[in-house]
This record gives structure tokens, C-alpha cells and sequence, in this order.
């Protein structure tokens, strides 16, 4: 019970959770790209990632760039 997870019990966000707070604590800036990855596949079918092997699709690349240029043009 070191991290005090609970038995039968999922976190989804737990990863990023954590590594929100520690970008905050230590004023880093943190992009969650899991949101609009979920976004994007509950309004798509097409493929963020390749199956064999998890590295991003041509179509996953180009989410990413978007949501980084939305980002940076608000700097």
C-alpha cells in the first residue's frame, strides 16, 4: 500500500495526475495530450497509433503538432 491504491480499482489519470502536480511544483510547463487524444478518437475511427509497435500515426503526429501550435501561438 505504498502508493495507497486501492484493490480492484483503476486510475486512469494517475500518470498524468502526478505529473501535472510535479510540472506545477517545479513551474514546468505540462501539455496533457491525453484529452484531446480521447476527444479525437470518440469523434474519429482513424488511427492515433500504429498497433505493432505504439509510436504515433501520420494522423497522431498531426494532432499533436495542433494542439502544440495552439499552445505556442497563446504564448
Amino acid at each position: 500500500r505504498a502508493w495507497a491504491f486501492a484493490p480492484n480499482q483503476v486510475y486512469p489519470t494517475k500518470p498524468q495526475d502526478d505529473l501535472n502536480t510535479f510540472a506545477q511544483e517545479n513551474a514546468i510547463t505540462y501539455i496533457d495530450l491525453v484529452k484531446p487524444f480521447v476527444d479525437f478518437k470518440a469523434n474519429s475511427n482513424q488511427k492515433l497509433f500504429f498497433p505493432s509497435d505504439g509510436h504515433l500515426t501520420p494522423i497522431g503526429h498531426e494532432l499533436v503538432a495542433s494542439i502544440l501550435f495552439l499552445y505556442t501561438a497563446k504564448l
